[in-house]
């Protein structure tokens, strides 16, 4: 009976031990949890400002574009407006220069 009672309180001492293990366990699992928490908020956050820098990027890029377009555009009109004037100017024999003042009095 002694030696039942002594494998019981044995038991009851492992148990106990193991118990207050858990505890401590429990509560670094905890702290560890908490940390990953932490860690996911500062990589949500972080892909948050990633995806607003991509989505601003894309914005400029496609101002860029159009301003791009129409600068080529104005370009293209200059380029066909001095295309124009040479062919009148070829066809009608116009002057290059406009004559002077001091050419048309002598």
């Amino acid at each position: 009976m002694w030696k039942q009672l002594g494998d019981y309180i044995k038991q009851v001492l492992q148990v106990q031990q193991e118990t207050q293990k858990n505890k401590a366990d429990i509560v670094e699992l905890r702290q560890e949890l908490k940390e990953v928490r932490q860690e996911l908020r500062n990589l949500t956050a972080g892909m948050q400002q990633i995806a607003h820098e991509v989505i601003r990027n894309r914005q400029n890029e496609q101002h860029e574009r159009e301003k791009m377009a129409m600068h080529f555009e104005h370009e293209r009109e200059k380029i066909a407006l001095r295309f124009e004037m040479e062919l009148l100017r070829s066809g009608r024999q116009l002057p290059t220069n406009p004559p002077n003042k001091e050419q048309d009095e002598s």
